[in-house]
């Protein structure tokens, strides 16, 4: 729906409008300060070209990432120099970091998308509403239920800073935060969540769901995983992220670069 287009051809390309407003000139200004064309993007509900491009860009890479794991798994090219290649890629346990990267940069988009959001927490109930039918899919189709996937994430956290962006001083705080900060604190709570387990927490059968925070007990799988740690610092560096494009502190109109197809 938010294609602005007319027609099911809007879903399979989508045109860019040449009306988008003009962002002003780069310019030293107080964080927060929403610029002029910033300002008529959200009121008139565009989408943003970088942020699209971003998002196909990770799509992309998540899919070869996917793809060369399907080729070491099944076989695929052993044998060949190809092959070789893959095994090394994927065969060492350190390259289960590679999944951060392409993890980090969804989120990351995702939280510079919500400076543009007019609502964030009815971006969160839409989150929310996906969330439940990924968990059901998954729990019919077997393999491991998802139980807080990428959606679950984006539902608390959008939820989250809708509440933090109706607070003036708790909205301030991302225009005095670095992003440098959030992503210091991302890494150090990645090697934090993937070294520290407990045993099982529940009443009875019933297991507590604390796994939702990012630290997991023993013997807990997912296909998967977004904790609320780390991820909510990668999501809070794109909102500041965000905050430069929204208030026009970078390049005049750079929010308009597009790559055709990835967009």
């Amino acid at each position: 729906l938010s294609l602005k287009g007319k027609g099911w051809k809007s879903y399979l390309y989508k045109p860019q409008s040449k009306d988008l407003p003009p962002m002003p000139p780069a310019a030293k200004r107080k964080m927060g300060t929403v610029s002029p064309g910033a300002r008529e993007l959200i009121r008139g509900g565009y989408r943003i070209p970088l942020l699209d491009t971003l998002r196909g860009f990770a799509v992309v890479l998540m899919l070869f990432y996917t793809l060369f794991g399907m080729f070491h798994d099944f076989g695929i090219f052993a044998g060949t120099g190809f092959g070789n290649v893959v095994s090394i890629m994927m065969g060492h346990e350190e390259n289960d970091y590679w999944i951060y990267m392409y993890q980090c940069l969804f989120v990351v988009i995702s939280g510079m998308s919500v400076n543009f959001s007019r609502n964030p927490r009815r971006r969160a109930l839409v989150y929310a509403v996906g969330a439940v039918i990924v968990t059901v899919l998954s729990a019919i189709i077997g393999g491991g239920v998802i139980w807080f996937g990428y959606l679950h994430f984006l539902a608390v956290a959008s939820l989250l800073y809708g509440y933090m962006h109706r607070d003036e001083q708790m909205d301030g705080w991302f225009n005095k935060v670095g992003v440098a900060w959030m992503l210091a604190a991302f890494v150090l709570v990645v090697l934090a969540t993937d070294s520290l387990t407990y045993d099982r927490i529940g009443i009875g059968n019933f297991t507590l769901p604390l796994f939702v925070t990012g630290f997991v007990h023993k013997g807990f799988s997912s296909p998967e995983f977004y904790g609320f740690f780390p991820w909510i610092f990668a999501y809070f560096g794109g909102v500041i992220l965000g905050r430069y494009l929204r208030d026009g502190v970078i390049m005049e109109n750079a929010y308009k670069f597009r790559i055709p197809g990835l967009d």
